[in-house]
C-alpha cells in the first residue's frame, strides 16, 4: 500500500507541474490590450505602434456636434470624448477619385476633424533591439523646398544656405537644408511623439550616398532612399493613405489613393529624362519608382522612417506565433505525459510479476488483483493522453513542433498536369505575419503591383480571402517545410528565397 500511495503522489505531482508547465509555456492565449501597456512601443509580429498622428475623418454627429463648441487646446487639437481631434479645411487633389476610409467622398473646403491615433509601423530591418520602422501608410503631404531660385522644374533651381559662416549655393533639393527634413524633425517629431516615445527613437546616421545631400546627415527621422526601396520592397505593404493625408490635397496615381505618391530620399541620377527636374527626390506608386518630382510639390506624401530602440517594448504575440507556441507546448507536454505513464506502466506490471513469483501464481493466467488494476489503469491512461497530445500537432500540422508559417512570397510553378510556369508573368501570392495576403496574376518580381487581402492558419490549411469586385476566397496547403503552397491539387507555388 505504501509504494501504491507513493506512485499515486507521484502521479499527481507530475499532473501539477503539467498545470504550471501549461501556464508558463501557453501563457494568456488573449492579444494583450495595448491600452494596458506601460510601453509606449508595442511590437506585433513585424508590426509596431509608437506615436500619435490624425488619421481617421470624423463622422459621428455626436461628436462633431460637441467639437463646434470646443476651443482648441494648447496642443493644437481639440479634445473631446477623452479623445483628440485635428481640424482643417480639406483640400483634395484632382476634386475626385477617392474616399474617406467612412466611404464618404472628399471635399474640397470642407471643415474636418480627423481622429489622433496611434501610428502602425512596419518593421522593416532588426538589429538586436534596434528596429528600423517606416509608417504603414503616407501620414501626410509636404513639398520638399519652399524657399528657392529658379523655376521648380528646372536644373536652375537653387537655394542659398550658410555653410559655416559662408553662404553657399546648393541645388535646391539637397537634404541637409530642405523643409522636408527640417518639418520631419522638427513640427512632426514634436507632433507625433511626446517625451516618453521619443526617448524610444534613436538617431539614424545617413551617409551621403543614401541622400540628396554631399554630406552624410543625422536625423531622428528619414524617408526611405531608393536603394532601401529596393532592398525591402517585398515586406512595404502599400495600405494607402490615411484620411487626414488625403485632405491634405495627397496626390494619388490610381483611384482610392492606392499608389499615391510619396517622397524617397534619393541622389540625383544624372542624364536621365528627369534632369528637367531638380527633385530628384523620387517617389513611389505601390512597388515602382517614379523617377523625380519639382521640390515644391506639395502635394507628395510622407511615410516616415525611424530607428527605435525596442529593448523595453511591449511584444505581442500574433496569432500564428500563439499558436505555434500552444503546438510545441502540446508536444512537450505530451512527451511528459506519455513517459510517466510508460513508467507507470512498467511499475505495475514489474509488481504484478513479483506478487505471482512469490505466491507461487502463475503469471500467464491469473487475473490482475485490485493492486494491479489501480496502478495499471491510470497510468496507462496517462500514457495515451500523452501520446495524444505529442500526436495532434504532427496530425494537424504535417510535422512535429511548431505550425509552418507561409511568411513571404510564393509563385506559381506547376498544375495538375505538371506544366511549368516560368516566374515572371504568373499567379503568385505573398503572405505577411500580420495577416496580410497579397495576389498577383502578373509576378514581376520587385516591380510587381499586389491587391491585398487577409490570411488565416489552421494547421497546413491556409485560407486567404480577397474582398471587392475580383474577391475570391481559397484555400491551400503548405507542406511540414513551409517552402510549398498547394491549391486544391491544381496549382503549385514555390516560395522565393
Amino acid at each position: 500500500m505504501k509504494l501504491l500511495s507513493k506512485i499515486t503522489n507521484f502521479t499527481l505531482c507530475v499532473i501539477c507541474l503539467l498545470g504550471v508547465f501549461s501556464v508558463l509555456v501557453f501563457g494568456n492565449t488573449d492579444t494583450v490590450a495595448y491600452a494596458a501597456s506601460e510601453s509606449v512601443l508595442k511590437i506585433e509580429g513585424n508590426s509596431a505602434w509608437i506615436g500619435e498622428y490624425p488619421q481617421t475623418v470624423c463622422n459621428d454627429e455626436v461628436t462633431l456636434t460637441a467639437l463646434a463648441s470646443v476651443s482648441q487646446s494648447a496642443d493644437g487639437y481639440y479634445h473631446y470624448g477623452g479623445e483628440r481631434y485635428a481640424k482643417c479645411v480639406a483640400k483634395i487633389y484632382n476634386e475626385g477619385g477617392g474616399l474617406y476610409s467612412d466611404g464618404s467622398t472628399p471635399v474640397s473646403d470642407e471643415t474636418k476633424y480627423f481622429k489622433v491615433e496611434p501610428i502602425k509601423w512596419i518593421i522593416l530591418s532588426k538589429e538586436e533591439n534596434k528596429y528600423l520602422i517606416l509608417s504603414e501608410t503616407i501620414l501626410d503631404a509636404h513639398a520638399w523646398q519652399t524657399q528657392y531660385t529658379g523655376a521648380a522644374d528646372s536644373t536652375e533651381c537653387k537655394i542659398s544656405v550658410d555653410v559655416n559662416g559662408v553662404t553657399t549655393e546648393l541645388p535646391a533639393y539637397d537634404w541637409q537644408y530642405s523643409k522636408m527634413r527640417e518639418w520631419l524633425n522638427g513640427d512632426f517629431f514634436d507632433k507625433a511623439f511626446n517625451e516618453s516615445a521619443k526617448q524610444f527613437v534613436a538617431t539614424m546616421t545617413t551617409p551621403s550616398d543614401m541622400t540628396t545631400s554631399s554630406v552624410e546627415s543625422v536625423d531622428y527621422v528619414n524617408l526611405l532612399c531608393n536603394a532601401e526601396f529596393e532592398e525591402y520592397v517585398n515586406n512595404i505593404k502599400d495600405k494607402g493613405a490615411s484620411d487626414y493625408a488625403k485632405a491634405q490635397e495627397l496626390c494619388y496615381h490610381f483611384h482610392d489613393y492606392k499608389y499615391s505618391f510619396y517622397w524617397l530620399n534619393s541622389s540625383p541620377v544624372a542624364g536621365s529624362f528627369w534632369d528637367s527636374y531638380t527633385g530628384y527626390v523620387s517617389t513611389s506608386r505601390g512597388y515602382e519608382i517614379y523617377a523625380a518630382m519639382p521640390v515644391d510639390a506639395a502635394t507628395i506624401g510622407v511615410r516616415p522612417l525611424i530607428f527605435v530602440n525596442a529593448e523595453k517594448a511591449d511584444v505581442v504575440l500574433t496569432d500564428v506565433e500563439k499558436e505555434a507556441k500552444l503546438y510545441k507546448g502540446l508536444e512537450i507536454a505530451g512527451v511528459v505525459l506519455a513517459v510517466v505513464g510508460v513508467i507507470g506502466v512498467a511499475v505495475a506490471v514489474i509488481l504484478d510479476k513479483k506478487h505471482c513469483k512469490k505466491n507461487g501464481i502463475d503469471y500467464k493466467t491469473h487475473k490482475p488483483d485490485k493492486k494491479f488494476t489501480a496502478i495499471f489503469v491510470p497510468m496507462f491512461a496517462i500514457a495515451a493522453i500523452g501520446m495524444v497530445m505529442f500526436a495532434y500537432p504532427v496530425v494537424l500540422n504535417g510535422g512535429f513542433g511548431n505550425a509552418t508559417a507561409p511568411d513571404g512570397v510564393y509563385v506559381q510553378i506547376g498544375s495538375e498536369s505538371g506544366d511549368g510556369w516560368g516566374q515572371v508573368g504568373s499567379t503568385a501570392y505573398k503572405f505577411d505575419s500580420d495577416g496580410t495576403c497579397y495576389y498577383t496574376d502578373y509576378y514581376d518580381g520587385g516591380s510587381t503591383n499586389w491587391r491585398s487581402g487577409t490570411w488565416t492558419q489552421s494547421g497546413s490549411n491556409i485560407t486567404v480571402t480577397f474582398s471587392g469586385t475580383w474577391g475570391f476566397t481559397v484555400t491551400c496547403t503548405i507542406n511540414s517545410s513551409g517552402d510549398t503552397l498547394s491549391y486544391n491539387g491544381k496549382a503549385e507555388y514555390k516560395k522565393q528565397t
